[in-house]
């Protein structure tokens, strides 16, 4: 076997560089769950000083100031004390920021933590509900989506619907489909005090995180929670049905569409947010999102949609696929109306 010495070592750089992302996203992880950047937030802090603050272990804080300097996610200063530019705030301490990204690192250590559950899909049928994933997936999934919908759900994504801001003011009828802890409608219920929701989930867990999220919001007596899958809930006809980065992780997926054909208003519309895409792995290489979501697609999504049926799209669906599917199941109009470097927002309309 002859050996290309400099494609070997292209290739053994990028994987070492690849290892350096994955010791920084565990030591990332440790910053937010034990609140370390928060602290750095409110002013500059020696190690002594940032331990004092958060209740942990001075030493082990003394190293994980050096490492997160050495990576540029914290700033050091000259008198040896460690402080957050407004840059660094907004990515890892302030969790409303739409730059934040600590609950991603969150899913990432969860999927660690579940990797002996995934290993048993991959050895058998590819099945794992995601109820039976690590649970640290279902806080980390909500805190990394919460942002991005706080900041583009009002000011992008629903005016680019069809009449759905007017018909949410005056009072409309609204169901999420996959909500998970329903960070979105949460959010819409108390935008728009008129209009009524239904989170739809099969997993009951979430659902009780999403009621408790509602109580706290004081908006939960305008959510009303429904154990189903997105093939058999009721309640229709609604104005406006959602699938916030939901659609792809479901089982036979015709028929879910089919049957939000059936309980969708004849004028109603369905938003669907999807993650960034190219249109097939051939022109994924250049594109940030594919890279990043391909790995969460085989570990996570997939597992997910054949748990719940025999169809497995992926999280990576061209536009031209998802337009296939809805116009073949009760669906005239299907069009891609928003989108973020890491989302689509589509609408489709009877």
């Amino acid at each position: 076997m002859q050996i290309n010495e400099t494609e070997l070592t292209a290739l053994t750089t990028q994987l070492a560089t690849e290892l350096i992302g994955a010791w920084g996203v565990v030591s990332i992880h440790l910053g937010v769950r034990h609140g370390l950047y928060r602290a750095l937030f409110t002013g500059p802090a020696s190690p002594g000083e940032l331990a004092q603050r958060t209740g942990t272990n001075e030493r082990l804080v003394r190293e994980w100031l050096i490492g997160q300097s050495l990576g540029g996610y914290i700033t050091e200063n000259a008198d040896g004390r460690y402080r957050l530019s407004p840059e660094q705030a907004m990515v890892l301490a302030v969790d409303d920021s739409p730059a934040y990204l600590g609950g991603l690192t969150e899913v990432l250590t969860a999927t660690v933590q579940g990797q002996q559950r995934i290993d048993a899909a991959f050895s058998s049928n590819g099945a794992l509900a995601w109820g039976d994933q690590n649970p640290g997936l279902f806080d980390g999934f909500d805190r990394s989506f919460g942002p991005v919908y706080r900041a583009c759900l009002f000011s992008q994504w629903l005016p680019a619907l069809s009449g759905v801001e007017s018909k949410l003011t005056a009072g409309a009828r609204v169901a999420d489909i996959g909500a998970g802890h329903a960070t979105a409608i949460t959010l819409m219920a108390a935008e728009y005090p008129a209009s009524r929701f239904v989170a739809v989930d099969l997993h009951q867990g979430s659902l009780d995180a999403a009621a408790k999220k509602a109580a706290a919001e004081g908006v939960a007596d305008r959510i009303r929670m429904e154990n189903a899958s997105g093939a058999e809930y009721g309640g229709g006809p609604y104005d406006l049905i959602t699938f916030f980065d939901s659609l792809h992780d479901m089982g036979d997926p015709e028929q879910v569409i089919a049957h939000a054909a059936r309980q969708v208003a004849e004028d109603g519309s369905v938003m669907i947010v999807e993650p960034m895409t190219a249109e097939g792995p051939d022109d994924a290489a250049g594109l940030f999102a594919a890279r990043l979501f391909y790995p969460s697609s085989a570990m996570l999504c997939t597992p997910s949609a054949l748990a719940g049926g025999t169809t497995a799209l992926g999280n990576q669906v061209p536009d031209e696929t998802w337009a296939r599917l809805f116009h073949r199941n009760g669906f005239t109009s299907f069009r891609r109306v928003a989108q973020t470097p890491f989302n689509r927002v589509f609408e489709a309309r009877r």
